[in-house]
């Protein structure tokens, strides 16, 4: 009985140490490090599309696809043509696919600029190519697309270029509006250096079939007005079909009367 005493204190005082030795494991895991990650997947994206006052199913358009500002919506860049009075072809505004809140309103981001991660943002940036790839051909499928164009403002003007250079022979132009300096460095307002794989001079003049119209306001404190003045003199070193407007405005979309030129210019 002596032993056996022995025994079954033994035993408990093992299974005490084991639960001990246990619950410790558990606490330390409990502990560890979150790790933030980021993955690739497939996923349904919200895009705006107006269509022509006497939309006829059976007839062919032009497709205009936009690309909102950084921080913005669809829902308010639809009405970018609200007074040219109505349009002749199909307008488009996909969502930016990252979401973050700016002053308690929800906002939209093409590259993950607001984490200030440039590896991130280029990740991200390389997946926009075939985001904008995925909207064309689904278009395509929907409607019967005649000719079709890229338009970007600000960040979306940035992503414009990407998406459209790459896919060229997706488009038959881009139209773009307060962008960025081509072959200069491409900064963040999230990051102090350089974000991206940037469009390489022989991307560039691979998509020389491109029209391209340029508007950029003269008093930009944004994006600097002479950053869309070098992007013209770039495009027209490489012999693209170019036209270039200016306007007296700051960083915004342009006024009526250049916007009415626009429309004149998409498919003529």
């Amino acid at each position: 009985m002596y032993y056996l005493n022995n025994f079954v204190k033994i035993f408990l005082l093992l299974c005490i140490v084991l639960f001990d030795f246990s619950l410790g494991q558990e606490s330390e895991s409990e502990k560890g490090d979150v790790e933030k990650m980021y993955f690739n997947s497939s996923a349904l994206f919200q895009c705006l599309v107006k269509l022509p006052e006497d939309f006829n199913k059976d007839k062919s358009y032009n497709l205009v696809i936009g690309m909102h500002g950084g921080g913005s919506s669809p829902e308010d860049f639809i009405n970018l043509w609200k007074d040219t009075g109505e349009i002749d072809f199909i307008y488009a505004v996909p969502q930016a696919p990252y979401s973050w809140l700016i002053n308690k309103n929800i906002g939209y981001d093409w590259s993950l600029w607001p984490s200030g991660k440039p590896e991130l943002m280029e990740r991200a940036s390389n997946i926009i190519v075939d985001y904008i790839a995925d909207l064309v051909n689904f278009l395509n499928q929907k409607y019967k697309i005649k000719e079709s164009y890229l338009l970007g403002f600000s960040q979306g003007a940035i992503f414009s270029y990407i998406a459209g250079i790459n896919n060229y022979q997706l488009f038959n132009g881009l139209i773009i509006f307060s962008g960025p300096g081509l072959l200069k460095p491409l900064i963040s307002p999230f990051a102090d250096k350089q974000i991206i794989n940037w469009l390489s001079a022989e991307s560039i003049e691979a998509a020389n079939s491109l029209r391209v119209i340029l508007a950029h306001g003269k008093n930009d404190q944004r994006v600097e007005y002479e950053l869309g003045t070098q992007s013209r003199d770039i495009l027209k070193s490489y012999d693209y079909n170019l036209t270039f407007y200016d306007f007296a405005g700051g960083h915004a979309t342009p006024p009526k009367n250049i916007l009415e030129q626009v429309t004149n210019w998409i498919g003529n």
